[in-house]
């Protein structure tokens, strides 16, 4: 399996696909694609100077990401997806009620 090592505060991230929501439906054109402003990515891998490391941040992770700062690299016909560290805004995790004390 071919992959990247991330240098220079770089995470190496996939995204993660979200159930959407079948409850209501809008019509719109097939050329229509929607974009939100982030988005929700799996962590891979990342570089060894990634500051989020040291609070807590772990490979396998689910991280809130500005969508717009999402970088694709294209080596030997993979794709990467990359983001710097300083665009992440969050962990994501589930939470629910029964754990809440």
């Amino acid at each position: 399996m071919s992959t990247i090592n991330p240098f220079n505060h770089y995470i190496l991230i996939e995204k993660v696909r979200e159930e959407i929501d079948s409850t209501f439906a809008v019509l719109v054109p097939d050329e229509y694609k929607r974009q939100e402003l982030y988005g929700l990515y799996k962590v891979l891998d990342a570089a060894d100077d990634v500051r989020l490391l040291d609070t807590g941040l772990l490979i396998d992770d689910q991280i809130v990401v500005l969508n717009s700062m999402v970088e694709e690299v294209k080596i030997k016909g993979k794709s990467f997806k990359i983001v710097q560290e300083n665009h992440v805004v969050g962990i994501y995790s589930d939470i629910r009620a029964e754990d809440i004390v």
